[in-house]
C-alpha cells in the first residue's frame, strides 16, 4: 500500500487492519442508519442471535472503539440485511489504497 495517506481521513495511519476497521466502522453507521435500524434495535437482535450487546457497544463499534469478532462482524451483516464484503469495503471509494483492500479482502475470503 502506498504510504502517502498522511492526513487523509478515509486512510487511517496505521497497519491495514486499522483501514479494514475504520471502513468497517464507518460502513455498519451507514447501513444501519439506511436500515432504519437504531444501535439499540441492533444491540437487541445480537442479543437474541446469541451475541450478547449493548447498545454502548455498538457506538463504540460504529466509532472504533470496539473490536468485532469475525463471528460478531458476520452476524452484524446478517441482522441488518447486507453482505460481510459491504461491511468490510466501500465500493463508493475508488481510491488506490480502497481497490486494493478491496482485491485483499476479496481474496482472503475465496480462501
Amino acid at each position: 500500500m502506498s504510504s502517502d495517506t498522511a492526513g487523509d481521513p478515509e486512510y487511517p495511519q496505521g497497519t491495514p487492519s486499522d483501514f479494514s476497521d475504520a471502513i468497517f466502522a464507518r460502513r455498519l453507521r451507514e447501513i444501519r442508519q439506511v436500515a432504519g435500524v437504531t444501535q439499540q434495535q441492533l444491540a437487541g437482535r445480537m442479543t437474541a442471535v446469541g451475541h450478547k450487546m449493548h447498545r454502548s457497544a455498538i457506538a463504540k463499534i460504529e466509532v472504533g472503539d470496539r473490536p468485532v469478532s469475525i463471528g460478531e462482524a458476520v452476524q452484524l451483516a446478517g441482522q441488518l440485511g447486507t453482505t460481510l464484503m459491504d461491511l468490510v469495503t466501500d465500493a463508493r471509494s475508488d481510491s488506490p489504497e480502497e481497490r486494493l483492500h478491496r482485491e485483499r479482502v476479496e481474496a482472503m475470503i475465496r480462501v
